[in-house]
């Protein structure tokens, strides 16, 4: 299996491909957030690389918060894409 990483914007932590943020980061995501990363997650879906619209959306949001927090600007990292159904 590739090397995952961190979604945060210039992030290179290496992670569980399960998951979407390496500790640091998740932790400056909103509660809220969170929990809709997690109620969109489909086990499985970091392996056939299809997510639900949902789970995407809910991970954009998460990624945007971090970096409106780090004070980045937005882009669509080209490693970090995320495709949906």
């Amino acid at each position: 299996m590739a090397e995952h990483t961190c979604h945060a914007q210039n992030c290179t932590r290496t992670i569980h491909p399960s998951l979407l943020m390496c500790g640091k980061h998740w932790r400056m995501v909103s509660q809220p957030t969170q929990r809709l990363v997690w109620k969109h997650f489909r086990p499985g879906q970091e392996v056939d690389k299809q997510p639900s619209r949902e789970s995407v959306e809910a991970m954009r949001r998460a990624i945007r918060e971090v970096a409106e927090q780090e004070q980045l600007p937005l882009f669509d990292h080209g490693n970090h894409t995320m495709r949906t159904q």
